[in-house]
């Protein structure tokens, strides 16, 4: 409640409260957001890098080789009609393996 001088300090201690519990709900979803989205775009890195190896496989018949984007280190292979990339993400050592 307002009185002449303005708001009471149990009203400002549960409006800090308040903004207390919105932000330690807001953070962890955030924070998850945020390596999800990276952990995709390495995901779509990947796909490109097995896209660029097939073409140079079909020019220079290449089956293997290296691609660095961003400081992340992708490894391309084609063997039998499929190309793998092996690349790290945030979480573990992964493997995208296309047929072709």
């Amino acid at each position: 409640m307002s009185n002449e001088k303005g708001l009471s300090f149990i009203e400002i201690l549960l409006s800090i409260v308040i903004i207390i519990c919105i932000c330690g709900t807001l953070l962890p979803f955030s924070y998850h957001l945020q390596r999800t989205t990276i952990n995709k775009e390495l995901e779509l890195h990947a796909s490109e890098v097995a896209l660029n190896g097939v073409r140079i496989v079909q020019l220079y018949g290449i089956t293997g080789g290296v691609i660095n984007i961003q400081q992340v280190e992708y490894k391309w292979n084609y063997t039998l009609g499929e190309i793998c990339v092996s690349f790290n993400n945030l979480n573990e050592e992964r493997v995208k393996c296309v047929s072709i």
